[in-house]
């Protein structure tokens, strides 16, 4: 495999771990988003039920994904700048 190859591979590599970390960020909605947009300041806390518990912690383990993802491709660029040097 040659540099090119590699790079290109840890870019895409990026491309997919930033989209996850854009889609998958692990958020607790406290505020009432439609009710912030006219103007009211309203907090709501309510108690997470369990299917909203697993859904937080799946989105947190696919942002962490992504993050390792990110790691994985910078490594993969990193490692094409010196792949014609260690004849890969």
């Amino acid at each position: 495999m040659n540099s090119a190859c590699i790079n290109s591979l840890g870019l895409i590599v990026n491309i997919v771990g930033a989209l996850m970390l854009l889609y998958f960020v692990p958020e607790i909605n406290l505020v009432d988003k439609a009710a912030l947009a006219k103007g009211h300041k309203t907090l709501v806390l309510e108690d997470l039920n369990q299917q909203q518990i697993d859904a937080y912690k799946r989105r947190v383990f696919l942002y962490r994904v992504g993050v390792i993802l990110l790691v994985f491709g910078f490594i993969l660029q990193l490692v094409s700048n010196y792949a014609g040097h260690w004849h890969l």
